[in-house]
């Protein structure tokens, strides 16, 4: 689950009344109320072949990317495009940001850091950042196993949770 401050979580979901149904389940806890968003329709694009598709947290909202190549292109050399959803429950309101790559020994993306930066996870088990703006992907010295990592936000607080006294 990836919450935002606005107190909304979000999940992966598949299923429903359709069997073929994939997209995100949001929970906003101060309505109580649940809403499901379809993932954007990409088969106008014309992607001729998909590997991974991920969603993570960018400027307290879903972003949703899928990883494709090009007819032709070796196996390792992938593209990237981040989609973030506007409002929740609105499957319209998906907008493509823009397009990664291609990147080569990339898994997937991992959460969004600040000033438009995005961690990584590298088929050499090791931790990366990429730049969209100077297109500049830079490896951490952080190693991991395969699929291992994952990043975790927080927000600091003046609230007290070990309790009051």
């Amino acid at each position: 689950m990836r919450t935002n401050q606005n107190g909304i979580g979000s999940w992966w979901a598949s299923g429903d009344n359709d069997a073929n149904w994939v997209g995100i389940l949001s929970f906003d806890i101060t309505k109580e109320v649940f809403l499901a968003t379809p993932l954007p329709d990409i088969s106008d694009i014309g992607y001729p072949f998909h590997k991974y598709q991920q969603y993570f947290l960018l400027n307290e909202l879903v972003a949703f990317s899928i990883s494709w190549k090009a007819i032709g292109e070796e196996e390792s050399r992938m593209w990237w495009d981040i989609w973030l959803l506007n409002e929740y429950g609105v499957t319209k309101s998906w907008t493509k940001l823009f397009r990664v790559g291609p990147l080569t020994g990339v898994i997937r993306p991992l959460e969004y850091w600040r000033n438009d930066i995005i961690f990584w996870e590298k088929d050499d088990e090791q931790l990366a950042l990429y730049d969209p703006s100077t297109k500049e992907m830079t490896n951490l010295q952080i190693e991991g196993e395969s699929l291992s990592f994952q990043v975790i936000t927080y927000m600091e607080s003046l609230v007290c949770i070990s309790g009051a006294n």
